[in-house]
Protein backbone atom coordinates (compact mmCIF):
# COMPACT_ATOMS: atom_id res chain seq x y z
CA UNK A 1 0.00 0.00 0.00
CA UNK A 2 1.40 3.59 -0.98
CA UNK A 3 0.50 6.80 0.83
CA UNK A 4 -1.39 9.22 -0.74
CA UNK A 5 -0.24 12.79 0.46
CA UNK A 6 1.94 14.35 -1.93
CA UNK A 7 5.85 14.02 -0.98
CA UNK A 8 5.45 11.70 2.12
CA UNK A 9 7.10 7.85 1.25
CA UNK A 10 4.76 5.24 1.33
CA UNK A 11 4.22 3.51 4.66
CA UNK A 12 3.85 -0.50 4.72
CA UNK A 13 2.69 -2.51 7.73
CA UNK A 14 6.53 -4.30 7.63
CA UNK A 15 7.76 -0.63 8.06
CA UNK A 16 5.73 -0.72 11.24
CA UNK A 17 6.01 -4.12 12.27
CA UNK A 18 10.15 -3.42 12.11
CA UNK A 19 10.02 -0.38 13.93
CA UNK A 20 8.10 -1.81 16.66
CA UNK A 21 10.27 -4.69 16.71
CA UNK A 22 6.82 -7.64 16.65
CA UNK A 23 5.85 -9.82 13.90
CA UNK A 24 3.77 -8.35 10.77
CA UNK A 25 1.28 -10.66 11.52
CA UNK A 26 0.31 -8.79 14.81
CA UNK A 27 0.35 -5.70 12.40
CA UNK A 28 -1.73 -7.05 9.85
CA UNK A 29 -4.10 -7.94 12.49
CA UNK A 30 -4.25 -4.46 14.40
CA UNK A 31 -4.21 -1.98 11.42
CA UNK A 32 -5.90 -1.89 7.75
CA UNK A 33 -4.21 -1.93 4.50
CA UNK A 34 -6.14 0.56 2.67
CA UNK A 35 -4.79 4.04 0.98
CA UNK A 36 -6.22 6.23 4.09
CA UNK A 37 -4.14 3.84 6.72
CA UNK A 38 -1.06 3.82 4.72
CA UNK A 39 -1.60 8.11 4.42
CA UNK A 40 -2.05 8.07 8.27
CA UNK A 41 0.85 6.14 8.26
CA UNK A 42 2.72 7.94 6.28
CA UNK A 43 2.00 11.01 8.44
CA UNK A 44 3.62 9.06 11.76
CA UNK A 45 6.36 8.13 9.85
CA UNK A 46 7.14 11.73 8.91
CA UNK A 47 6.60 13.19 12.37
CA UNK A 48 8.75 9.90 13.79
CA UNK A 49 9.13 9.36 17.64
CA UNK A 50 8.71 12.01 20.22
CA UNK A 51 11.29 13.75 21.63
CA UNK A 52 9.03 13.93 24.99
CA UNK A 53 8.22 11.58 27.25
CA UNK A 54 4.41 9.71 26.35
CA UNK A 55 3.33 9.18 29.63
CA UNK A 56 0.06 7.37 30.61
CA UNK A 57 -1.65 8.77 33.36
CA UNK A 58 -2.02 6.24 36.41
CA UNK A 59 -5.74 4.59 37.09
CA UNK A 60 -6.49 7.25 39.61
CA UNK A 61 -5.47 10.55 37.26
CA UNK A 62 -6.72 8.98 34.22
CA UNK A 63 -10.31 8.75 35.99
CA UNK A 64 -10.09 12.02 37.38
CA UNK A 65 -9.09 13.57 33.86
CA UNK A 66 -12.01 11.25 32.09
CA UNK A 67 -14.54 12.90 33.82
CA UNK A 68 -13.27 16.48 33.70
CA UNK A 69 -13.57 15.41 29.91
CA UNK A 70 -17.15 14.19 30.35
CA UNK A 71 -16.24 10.97 28.90
CA UNK A 72 -19.50 8.95 30.16
CA UNK A 73 -19.23 7.01 33.31
CA UNK A 74 -19.95 3.80 32.16
CA UNK A 75 -16.91 3.67 29.82
CA UNK A 76 -14.79 5.04 32.48
CA UNK A 77 -13.76 1.51 33.87
CA UNK A 78 -13.26 0.21 30.32
CA UNK A 79 -10.44 2.86 29.48
CA UNK A 80 -8.53 2.29 32.45
CA UNK A 81 -8.70 -1.48 31.90
CA UNK A 82 -6.89 -0.47 28.56
CA UNK A 83 -4.40 1.48 29.99
CA UNK A 84 -1.96 -1.16 30.94
CA UNK A 85 -2.17 -2.97 27.17
CA UNK A 86 -0.36 0.41 25.45
CA UNK A 87 2.52 0.38 28.53
CA UNK A 88 4.75 -2.03 27.55
CA UNK A 89 6.79 -1.99 23.75
CA UNK A 90 4.11 -3.23 20.61
CA UNK A 91 2.71 -1.93 17.48
CA UNK A 92 0.20 -0.11 19.61
CA UNK A 93 2.41 1.89 22.20
CA UNK A 94 4.37 2.68 18.75
CA UNK A 95 1.14 3.86 17.11
CA UNK A 96 0.45 5.58 20.37
CA UNK A 97 3.74 7.40 20.78
CA UNK A 98 3.82 8.37 17.35
CA UNK A 99 -0.27 9.76 17.52
CA UNK A 100 0.54 11.68 20.24
CA UNK A 101 3.87 13.14 19.11
CA UNK A 102 1.89 13.67 15.38
CA UNK A 103 -0.78 15.96 17.74
CA UNK A 104 2.43 17.69 19.59
CA UNK A 105 3.84 18.70 16.25
CA UNK A 106 1.12 20.94 14.70
CA UNK A 107 0.18 22.28 18.17
CA UNK A 108 -0.88 25.57 17.99
CA UNK A 109 -0.90 26.29 14.57
CA UNK A 110 -4.02 25.66 11.81
CA UNK A 111 -4.31 22.45 10.68
CA UNK A 112 -4.85 20.60 7.60
CA UNK A 113 -4.42 16.74 6.21
CA UNK A 114 -3.18 15.46 9.57
CA UNK A 115 -5.07 11.66 9.59
CA UNK A 116 -4.81 8.92 11.70
CA UNK A 117 -4.81 5.24 10.52
CA UNK A 118 -7.91 3.34 11.24
CA UNK A 119 -8.75 0.05 12.49
CA UNK A 120 -10.10 -2.77 10.39
CA UNK A 121 -12.64 -3.67 13.22
CA UNK A 122 -13.36 -2.10 16.94
CA UNK A 123 -14.46 -5.34 18.76
CA UNK A 124 -11.66 -4.94 21.15
CA UNK A 125 -12.26 -2.32 23.86
CA UNK A 126 -8.34 -1.22 23.10
CA UNK A 127 -9.08 -0.35 19.70
CA UNK A 128 -12.45 1.31 20.61
CA UNK A 129 -10.83 3.41 22.77
CA UNK A 130 -7.55 3.83 21.47
CA UNK A 131 -7.69 7.45 20.55
CA UNK A 132 -9.45 8.10 23.84
CA UNK A 133 -6.16 7.11 25.28
CA UNK A 134 -4.09 9.59 22.44
CA UNK A 135 -5.43 11.96 23.46
CA UNK A 136 -5.59 11.32 26.74
CA UNK A 137 -1.98 10.87 26.78
CA UNK A 138 -2.19 14.64 25.11
CA UNK A 139 -3.43 16.28 27.88
CA UNK A 140 -0.44 17.48 29.41
CA UNK A 141 1.55 18.75 26.45
CA UNK A 142 -1.92 20.85 25.30
CA UNK A 143 -2.49 21.94 28.83
CA UNK A 144 0.90 23.21 29.11
CA UNK A 145 0.24 25.53 25.69
CA UNK A 146 -3.49 26.70 27.39
CA UNK A 147 -1.56 27.82 30.37
CA UNK A 148 1.19 29.53 28.20
CA UNK A 149 -1.24 31.11 26.20
CA UNK A 150 -3.24 32.34 29.44
CA UNK A 151 -6.53 30.09 28.38
CA UNK A 152 -8.68 30.44 31.28
CA UNK A 153 -9.55 27.36 33.12
CA UNK A 154 -13.80 27.08 32.25
CA UNK A 155 -12.81 27.93 28.86
CA UNK A 156 -9.93 24.88 28.46
CA UNK A 157 -11.95 22.26 29.77
CA UNK A 158 -15.09 23.17 28.07
CA UNK A 159 -13.32 22.92 24.50
CA UNK A 160 -11.97 19.49 25.42
CA UNK A 161 -15.12 18.12 26.74
CA UNK A 162 -15.77 17.43 23.21
CA UNK A 163 -13.75 14.07 23.44
CA UNK A 164 -17.04 13.15 25.95
CA UNK A 165 -19.69 14.01 23.51
CA UNK A 166 -18.11 12.06 21.20
CA UNK A 167 -17.96 8.81 22.99
CA UNK A 168 -21.62 9.72 23.73
CA UNK A 169 -22.39 9.95 20.26
CA UNK A 170 -20.42 6.61 19.66
CA UNK A 171 -22.75 4.88 22.37
CA UNK A 172 -25.78 6.38 20.45
CA UNK A 173 -25.12 4.60 16.93
CA UNK A 174 -23.26 1.49 17.83
CA UNK A 175 -24.68 0.61 21.35
CA UNK A 176 -21.00 0.47 22.56
CA UNK A 177 -18.11 3.23 23.80
CA UNK A 178 -15.81 3.93 21.45
CA UNK A 179 -14.41 6.99 19.48
CA UNK A 180 -14.23 6.08 16.12
CA UNK A 181 -13.46 9.49 14.53
CA UNK A 182 -10.79 10.48 16.06
CA UNK A 183 -9.38 13.28 13.20
CA UNK A 184 -12.53 15.33 14.46
CA UNK A 185 -10.71 15.82 17.76
CA UNK A 186 -7.59 17.26 16.34
CA UNK A 187 -8.15 20.61 16.44
CA UNK A 188 -9.49 20.68 19.99
CA UNK A 189 -6.06 18.98 21.32
CA UNK A 190 -4.27 21.02 19.16
CA UNK A 191 -4.84 24.56 20.47
CA UNK A 192 -6.68 25.73 16.96
CA UNK A 193 -10.57 25.38 18.66
CA UNK A 194 -11.77 27.08 21.53
CA UNK A 195 -15.23 26.46 22.63
CA UNK A 196 -17.06 29.53 23.94
CA UNK A 197 -20.55 29.44 24.94
CA UNK A 198 -22.95 27.66 22.41
CA UNK A 199 -20.35 27.80 19.79
CA UNK A 200 -16.85 26.82 18.87
CA UNK A 201 -14.58 28.68 16.95
CA UNK A 202 -11.50 27.33 15.03
CA UNK A 203 -8.56 29.34 13.85
CA UNK A 204 -8.33 28.83 9.69
CA UNK A 205 -8.16 30.61 6.64
CA UNK A 206 -10.42 31.28 4.12
CA UNK A 207 -10.73 28.32 1.80
CA UNK A 208 -10.44 29.25 -2.39
CA UNK A 209 -14.06 28.15 -2.84
CA UNK A 210 -15.02 29.91 0.15
CA UNK A 211 -13.12 33.00 -0.29
CA UNK A 212 -13.91 33.47 -3.44
CA UNK A 213 -17.44 33.60 -2.65
CA UNK A 214 -17.02 36.02 -0.19
CA UNK A 215 -14.94 38.49 -2.09
CA UNK A 216 -17.68 38.14 -5.23
CA UNK A 217 -20.07 39.49 -2.29
CA UNK A 218 -18.44 42.56 -1.93
CA UNK A 219 -16.40 42.12 1.25
CA UNK A 220 -12.97 42.79 1.78
CA UNK A 221 -11.58 39.47 2.00
CA UNK A 222 -9.69 36.51 -0.29
CA UNK A 223 -8.45 33.12 -0.26
CA UNK A 224 -6.01 32.58 2.19
CA UNK A 225 -7.26 35.31 4.71
CA UNK A 226 -7.13 34.80 8.60
CA UNK A 227 -11.02 33.76 9.41
CA UNK A 228 -12.64 32.36 12.57
CA UNK A 229 -14.55 28.53 11.49
CA UNK A 230 -17.48 28.35 13.42
CA UNK A 231 -18.91 25.17 14.64
CA UNK A 232 -22.13 23.91 16.11
CA UNK A 233 -21.34 21.55 18.94
CA UNK A 234 -24.30 18.40 19.51
CA UNK A 235 -25.35 18.13 23.06
CA UNK A 236 -25.45 21.71 24.29
CA UNK A 237 -28.92 22.87 24.23
CA UNK A 238 -30.64 25.30 22.40
CA UNK A 239 -29.12 27.42 19.14
CA UNK A 240 -30.77 30.62 20.16
CA UNK A 241 -30.04 33.90 18.61
CA UNK A 242 -28.93 34.93 22.37
CA UNK A 243 -26.98 32.36 22.79
CA UNK A 244 -24.84 32.70 19.07
CA UNK A 245 -24.29 36.66 20.02
CA UNK A 246 -22.87 35.66 22.95
CA UNK A 247 -20.69 33.07 21.59
CA UNK A 248 -19.60 35.34 19.12
CA UNK A 249 -19.20 38.47 21.56
CA UNK A 250 -16.97 36.07 23.73
CA UNK A 251 -14.51 35.32 20.68
CA UNK A 252 -13.87 38.88 19.89
CA UNK A 253 -12.38 39.46 23.27
CA UNK A 254 -10.80 36.08 23.67
CA UNK A 255 -8.44 35.81 20.61
CA UNK A 256 -7.36 39.63 20.93
CA UNK A 257 -6.69 38.51 24.23
CA UNK A 258 -4.83 35.42 23.28
CA UNK A 259 -3.94 35.62 20.35
CA UNK A 260 -2.78 38.99 19.86
CA UNK A 261 -0.87 38.41 16.46
CA UNK A 262 -3.41 37.01 14.72
CA UNK A 263 -6.46 39.21 13.34
CA UNK A 264 -9.67 37.89 13.01
CA UNK A 265 -12.15 40.06 10.89
CA UNK A 266 -14.61 37.56 9.97
CA UNK A 267 -16.18 34.09 10.55
CA UNK A 268 -18.18 31.19 8.47
CA UNK A 269 -19.83 28.57 9.09
CA UNK A 270 -20.98 26.07 6.60
CA UNK A 271 -23.56 23.55 8.37
CA UNK A 272 -26.87 21.85 7.08
CA UNK A 273 -28.10 24.20 9.84
CA UNK A 274 -27.80 27.23 7.97
CA UNK A 275 -29.91 25.78 4.83
CA UNK A 276 -32.34 28.75 4.63
CA UNK A 277 -35.20 26.14 3.18
CA UNK A 278 -35.47 24.23 7.08
CA UNK A 279 -37.76 27.71 7.44
CA UNK A 280 -40.83 26.68 5.65
CA UNK A 281 -40.57 23.09 7.68
CA UNK A 282 -39.22 23.64 10.76
CA UNK A 283 -41.00 25.29 13.91
CA UNK A 284 -39.60 29.02 14.63
CA UNK A 285 -38.07 27.45 17.91
CA UNK A 286 -36.11 25.41 16.21
CA UNK A 287 -32.28 25.04 16.05
CA UNK A 288 -32.27 26.00 12.81
CA UNK A 289 -30.81 29.60 11.78
CA UNK A 290 -34.15 31.53 10.43
CA UNK A 291 -34.15 35.13 10.37
CA UNK A 292 -34.03 35.97 14.14
CA UNK A 293 -30.60 34.28 14.51
CA UNK A 294 -28.53 35.67 10.81
CA UNK A 295 -28.93 38.17 8.54
CA UNK A 296 -30.14 36.87 5.07
CA UNK A 297 -26.87 38.47 3.77
CA UNK A 298 -25.37 36.09 5.97
CA UNK A 299 -27.51 33.35 5.53
CA UNK A 300 -26.45 33.43 1.59
CA UNK A 301 -22.81 33.29 1.85
CA UNK A 302 -22.92 31.33 4.80
CA UNK A 303 -20.56 33.87 6.68
CA UNK A 304 -20.85 36.43 9.40
CA UNK A 305 -18.51 39.33 10.60
CA UNK A 306 -17.70 39.29 14.15
CA UNK A 307 -16.56 42.75 14.25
Amino acid sequence: MGATNAGLAPVTIDDVARAAGVSKVAVSKLLTTDDETSSGLAQLALTGSPNFNVVLPDPDDAVSDLLRLAVPHEDIDAIVRCLPVLRPPGPLRWLLERCVHLLAHCMDHPHTGRRFPTFPNQSKPVRRYFYVLVFLAMLPQLRMLHRQRGIPEHVSWLTLTDLGRRVAVHHRFHGVGGLRDPNSLVHHFTGTLYQLGRLQFERATLNKRLGSSIARAGLPYRPGDPCLSVHIPDYCGPLSPQACNNSFAAAREFFARHFPGERYRIAVCESWLLDTQLAEYLPADSNSCNSSTVSPSARSQQTTTPS
